[in-house]
């Protein structure tokens, strides 16, 4: 199960980078320009794939590049907690915030919360 990015994230770059765009024609810089564009077909291109994996043994993260950079592996479903819209990994005896709810797609949440609470009944 992946959990794509949050909409308002993109939209917020897409703004920004909007906002860059006109400054940038304002004092006649081309490079701004192009960088303006740039993060404009990344957000657009890039954001819309899921950044977080949660398999049945491991929880994989991802960089916007694509490359996996953190993983968490667990014995069982019941080693993952949901407290106060937070992901938490329970290992070695120690609770390790995972990930929070604000950075992903809602639909994906949910559906990730319903699939972590059938699975440790």
């Amino acid at each position: 199960m992946g959990l794509r990015c949050n909409p308002i994230i993109p939209w917020l770059i897409l703004v920004l980078s909007i906002v860059t765009i006109v400054l940038a024609l304002m004092i006649g810089n081309g490079l701004l320009i192009l960088s303006s564009i740039v993060q404009i077909v990344f957000s657009i291109l890039r954001l819309q794939d899921p950044l977080y994996f949660i398999y049945s043994t491991e929880i994989v993260g991802k960089n916007l590049v694509g490359m996996s950079f953190v993983k968490h592996r667990f014995d069982s479903y019941r080693d993952l907690l949901i407290e106060n819209d937070r992901l938490y990994l329970f290992k070695n005896g120690r609770k390790i915030k995972i990930t929070s709810k604000f950075f992903y797609h809602p639909e994906d949440w949910k559906a990730m919360v319903e699939t972590i609470r059938d699975c440790q009944l």
